[in-house]
């Protein structure tokens, strides 16, 4: 049983959502079912270019895979790996949390491509996380 198996991927509150009256459409899937401070494993690999504290998704890491994409990793538990690490497919990017003001409940929001950039005004920046998982 892996940590992004079907089971664990809320697809009630996937890709565009607006569950629970949010003003604005759910920009990832949130990975759930986890235990509190779960590992979470990188996807894939490549390099951390943000590491850092946002106010609505918690502590979060993106990371440039080595095709160009960026997935992302939200409401983690603590600050994940520094900018600038290298990482390896099922490398632990952070642990599992509840941080965040978007947050409601221990889960990680993933993300494909740049979340910060659809928070910011352009939502053209993300897609569609769960065929990027599969």
């Amino acid at each position: 049983m892996g940590f992004y198996d079907d089971e664990h991927i809320d697809v009630d509150d996937g890709f565009n959502s607006t569950k629970g009256g949010r003003l604005n459409p759910h920009r990832g899937v949130d990975i759930n079912k986890h235990p509190p401070g779960t590992p979470v494993p990188a996807l894939t690999s490549g390099v951390v270019v943000i590491s850092e504290e946002h106010h609505g998704l918690g502590w979060i890491v993106e990371v440039k895979d080595d095709n160009g994409r960026f997935p992302g990793y939200r409401h983690l538990q603590s600050r994940g790996l520094p900018v600038g690490t290298r990482v390896r497919a099922g490398d632990t990017i952070g642990r599992l949390g509840n941080t965040g003001d978007w947050s409601g409940g221990d889960h990680t929001c993933f993300t494909d491509g740049s979340a910060l950039g659809a928070i910011y005004g352009d939502p053209d920046l993300v897609r569609d996380p769960v065929p990027y998982i599969k």
